[in-house]
């Protein structure tokens, strides 16, 4: 068997030898007696379109026994190289989590979906040394594709992932109750406290967007007073971050959240007449037990089209809420949560979308020709983080949503 790499890896991937592309090719195709002909490796994604890991898609050519044809099998593998000053993967467990949830929670929570639905693909292998790596069901083959993250996405593909993201959060509620493990395993989000210390990468990434944020609505004297809000809001910034995710006694209800439901973790399908008709998740690296305020915050304010996000919010929480409702009463989950109830943990959770909005949305929209440097290698170091944070908040498209949104920010007491 020989390995090809493509032009576009400037630093080939040694790890992915021929021991892991046996193993991920035969539990792929849950067989062993097979021969290996070929594999050909290319890049998966582009840089900035994965923060947290580098993406390759194996082209492998077999055969199988008494058989001339050659066949082809592509894979996603995903690999998280270490990086020298960012230890917040490692704290928050992203290779154990996504791994065990691949492999363990996903068929569970999907014994519970109509027979030809699927919340993602399958997980063939994991690799854990030299470098962790974890190889994945290629669903563009099935038909799936990622949307355009620039844009973000219209009413039609909102509509499909809140529909989605209901039934995935009510087939975790009746799993956890019959499985502690799930809100015990999954304590741990984006926001925990020991992952977002002060001096740590990720507090220092957040805090610099926050910084970027106030310097430019200072700017806006009809904004005075919201910038004073925003201002004092950073003051106290670490405990306001920790707050926005924590569990809090009087929360009506828990899931299991994806927790990094953004444009570039959601995968989708089309019918012959480009009409989207599934969707499908990926990524999940920061899945957490909270509030569905978590996973509906940060979606909406990360990844719809502005004019979706400001007239047809309340339309897309009615979408959620009929999918979560039906899923329930279809497991005989009681006591069932009110519409009113969700509205009351989205609103709690607004803090969380508000972090979100300035601290993924304006590197999510950046154009693909300034994306190119904003890897975590470079965004760990200070300066550079810096420049980038004044190019991408001098972004015209990000001033008109962050003029409508901070004011609803306001009147959902965020800064309160």
């Amino acid at each position: 068997m020989t390995i090809e790499y493509s032009k576009d890896i400037e630093d080939p991937p040694e790890y992915i030898d021929l021991n892991f592309i046996k193993d991920f090719t035969e539990n792929a195709l849950r067989q062993t007696d097979l021969k290996i002909l070929k594999a050909h490796i290319k890049m998966g994604s582009a840089v900035g379109d994965n923060f947290c890991s580098r993406v390759y898609r194996a082209k492998i050519q077999y055969e199988l026994p008494n058989s001339p044809k050659h066949n082809e099998l592509s894979v996603f593998v995903k690999c998280m190289p270490p990086i020298v000053g960012v230890s917040f993967l490692n704290e928050l467990q992203f290779f154990a989590k996504e791994k065990i949830t691949f492999e363990e929670i996903l068929p569970k929570l999907s014994l519970f979906l109509e027979q030809d639905e699927r919340f993602s693909g399958r997980i063939y292998h994991s690799l854990k040394r030299p470098v962790n790596c974890l190889a994945f069901e290629d669903l563009n083959v099935s038909g799936f594709q990622m949307a355009s993250r620039e844009s973000g996405l219209d009413e039609k593909h909102a509509r499909l992932v809140m529909k989605r993201i209901g039934q995935f959060h009510a087939i975790s509620m009746h799993l956890a109750r019959k499985d502690p493990f799930i809100p015990k395993f999954y304590e741990f989000g984006f926001l925990s406290r020991h992952a977002i210390k002060p001096g740590s990468f990720l507090y220092g990434y957040i805090e610099g967007t926050a910084k970027a944020l106030y310097k430019l609505i200072s700017r806006w004297p009809e904004y005075s007073k919201i910038a004073e809000k925003v201002r004092r809001y950073n003051e106290n910034l670490h405990e306001n971050l920790v707050q926005a995710q924590a569990l809090r006694s009087d929360d009506h209800f828990w899931v299991l959240n994806h927790g990094d439901l953004w444009v570039n973790n959601l995968l989708f399908r089309y019918a012959d007449n480009n009409q989207v008709t599934d969707c499908a998740f990926i990524d999940f690296q920061m899945t957490y037990w909270g509030s569905p305020g978590v996973d509906l915050n940060y979606f909406l304010y990360t990844s719809i089209q502005f004019d979706v996000l400001k007239n047809k919010r309340e339309e897309l929480l009615k979408v959620y809420y009929s999918n979560l409702l039906a899923k329930l009463e279809e497991l005989n989950y009681k006591p069932l949560p009110s519409f009113q109830q969700l509205l009351d943990e989205v609103r709690r959770r607004a803090s969380y979308g508000f972090m979100a909005h300035y601290a993924i949305h304006p590197m999510i929209i950046q154009d693909k020709s300034t994306a190119g440097d904003s890897s975590l290698d470079n965004l760990a170091d200070k300066d550079f983080a810096e420049k980038k944070n004044d190019q991408i908040f001098s972004s015209k498209q990000l001033e008109v949503t962050l003029r409508y949104t901070l004011k609803e920010f306001e009147k959902m007491g965020v800064w309160n």
